[in-house]
């Protein structure tokens, strides 16, 4: 086999592959309107309460800082979790 029909061979398989549909699903960040239901929030070692609506989420970080506390609209974490997935 020479050195033209190889390159030809790639050239052709780089075609063949590019021409492939593409199966990573699309991800679009978007905002969910807050309900007008609350939930409280309560931390007891730090000694604070907060409502916030109840179709947010919240979690708790402690990395390089006594506390973090994130408020996440649930279009985030939908956001976040399409991000996650194989392939996105």
């Amino acid at each position: 086999m020479n050195r033209n029909t190889l390159t030809i061979g790639f050239l052709g398989l780089s075609f063949w592959l590019s021409s492939l549909p593409v199966t990573a699903s699309e991800c679009t960040p978007r905002q969910v309107q807050p309900t007008s239901k609350t939930r409280e929030i309560v931390n007891q070692e730090y000694s604070f309460r907060f409502e916030i609506p109840s179709n947010y989420q919240t979690s708790l970080n402690r990395h390089d800082s006594p506390l973090r506390i994130e408020i996440k609209n649930p279009g985030d974490v939908a956001f976040e979790a399409c991000m996650a997935e194989p392939g996105n």
